[in-house]
């Protein structure tokens, strides 16, 4: 009777029906099994999770419990317990995209990225349109220092979703570190023409300007990010060095003391203040910012 009511989609009385079978007869492993399913079914994690073990305990190679506990598991946040079972290999043959992708969340909870890093390889040799595995190997490459890899499969990913902010951005970032910072500023710019407020890429672009010597352009977003972020220390250093390079001592040394007033422990703004004072012959005050430089980075 709880059999035909799970398939007509009627899970109360299903559950009830399965309940009253197992109070007549405790070990009946197929009625445990499929309220342990209902339970899943109904996010009831914790009865899923003690329905399922009540199972294995009896019959310890059910792959049907191995998979609700362990999926139920992960979704109690309970990485260790979750990964023991999925990785049994008794689940291996009859493997799905989804539960590899479960190993991969809860790897990654556990920090063990280098089986994480095998399990998504696996998981995209199989699925290779799967987005979210796309993304999470190219994050691990990118932590890795394999930069290529993660631009290759971020490139994937603007196939497959051009308009994704996330990861254009992320590329951007990849490509400054490799250097690219034309395709890094490409990819900032597409980011700013759907988020034009967000003050994070325009520091990301002028970063990229100053080292392509467009200092004009990178100015201009360093003004526009301090509009949008008046407290963003690492913008007035940058702004100070563009100044400081350019030969401009009075608006480097505003932008230092920007600097400094927003983040006091910034060494390197202080240091450089002092070496500006230094060249003027203020020597007592350049002491004093070399002083705080060392304080602050000993």
């Amino acid at each position: 009777r709880g059999t035909v009511e799970f398939r007509q989609g009627q899970l109360a009385e299903a559950e009830a029906s399965l309940t009253k079978s197992l109070a007549l007869n405790p070990d009946n492993n197929p009625a445990q099994l499929l309220r342990a399913e209902i339970y899943q079914t109904q996010k009831d994690w914790k009865n899923a999770v003690a329905d399922a073990t009540a199972v294995l305990s009896r019959d310890g190679h059910s792959l049907a419990a191995l998979k609700i506990r362990g999926v139920s598991a992960f979704e109690m946040k309970h990485f260790q317990d979750a990964i023991q079972d999925l990785e049994n290999p008794a689940l291996r043959p009859s493997d799905t995209p989804d539960l590899q992708w479960i190993r991969c969340q809860c790897l990654m909870e556990i920090d063990q990225k280098f089986r994480a890093r095998e399990e998504l390889n696996a998981l995209l040799t199989n699925s290779p349109a799967h987005m979210q595995a796309r993304l999470m190997r190219a994050k691990l490459a990118e932590q890795s220092g394999e930069f290529e890899v993660a631009v290759g499969d971020l490139s994937y990913l603007m196939e497959q979703q051009p308009n994704d902010v996330e990861t254009r951005m992320l590329r951007g970032l990849l490509q400054h570190r490799r250097g690219l910072y034309a395709e890094a500023v490409a990819d900032f710019t597409a980011v700013l023409e759907t988020q034009p407020e967000n003050a994070d890429t325009h520091f990301r672009r002028a970063l990229a300007y100053n080292q392509m010597s467009k200092t004009d352009l990178a100015i201009v977003d360093l003004k526009t990010c301090l509009e949008l972020k008046p407290k963003l220390a690492d913008a007035y250093y940058v702004q100070g060095n563009i100044s400081a390079a350019a030969g401009k001592t009075q608006e480097a040394k505003e932008s230092y003391q920007k600097a400094v007033e927003t983040h006091p422990s910034y060494a390197a703004a202080w240091y450089n203040l002092g070496n500006l004072l230094f060249n003027e012959s203020s020597l007592e005050e350049a002491v004093a910012d070399w002083t705080k430089a060392i304080e602050f980075q000993p």
